[in-house]
């Protein structure tokens, strides 16, 4: 796959268009079905437009096609969390080979099985060992999508101007972004 065509099939998410972008990511399955990012994205989208059932089955495809797909396992989890599963959404990100995003799982799973203190810990792993910036835009993703201030459950999340280092030109684009999407973390 072309990387114009990865970059242009974001657009229609960014803008809030998810039917368009799923169109898009289904496109990436179509035009290499034997690659399994390609299924990893197209359920991750599936995800962000809501439809659980269909993204299940897109990341059990991409598992079929490769057991360690990178984020199959943690987006399957946060589809679990969804449906008030966070003890299955845990045993499931627990399979994640990839080490941030099973810290982001962790995360998140911990939280939701009310584990505050086994979910700061992760969290604090996850800060010490990876880019801060992406995980803060990650947290403003998760803070947007489910609530309309800047904490998710408890956790203080800062806004754009609270990161200086926000390679963004626009103050505001990382929370315009955001707030028509419910991304999930990409270490």
């Amino acid at each position: 796959m072309s990387k114009s065509f990865a970059s242009v099939r974001s657009y229609p998410r960014v803008l809030g268009h998810l039917d368009q972008a799923v169109k898009l990511y289904e496109q990436t399955v179509v035009l290499d079905p034997l690659r399994a990012n390609s299924y990893v994205s197209f359920g991750q989208m599936l995800y962000v437009a809501g439809r659980y059932d269909e993204a299940r089955a897109a990341l059990q495809q991409a598992l079929g096609l490769n057991p360690l797909a990178t984020y199959a396992h943690v987006i399957l989890g946060q589809i679990l969390i969804a449906q008030g599963k966070p003890q299955q959404a845990l045993a499931e990100i627990e399979k994640e080979p990839n080490e941030g995003g099973k810290l982001t799982g962790e995360v998140l799973a911990y939280h939701a099985l009310g584990r505050k203190q086994d979910s700061n810990a992760a969290l604090a792993v996850l800060i010490a060992k990876y880019d801060t910036f992406r995980l803060i835009k990650s947290l403003r993703c998760m803070r947007i999508a489910g609530s309309p201030t800047n904490r998710l459950n408890g956790w203080s999340v800062p806004t754009t101007s609270e990161t200086p280092d926000c390679p963004h030109s626009t103050p505001n684009r990382c929370s315009k972004i955001c707030t028509t999407t419910r991304d999930t973390p990409n270490f």
